[in-house]
């Protein structure tokens, strides 16, 4: 299966970035690709990243 972007996806569909965002939400889909280990990994080293600011 190929990957198509987010814009390109939008521009597909005639929506505007932000309409397509909205359109995903709706559905209820997300359009990060990530597990939800790999989203607290990414959220924990941010976190540690602006406490050494």
């Amino acid at each position: 299966m190929g990957a198509v972007s987010l814009s390109k996806a939008a521009e597909r569909l005639d929506l505007s970035y932000q309409e397509f965002f909205v359109l995903l939400g709706q559905k209820g889909l997300s359009f990060v690709n990530v597990s939800a280990e790999e989203a607290d990994a990414s959220y924990c080293a941010f976190e540690a990243l602006m406490q050494h600011r």
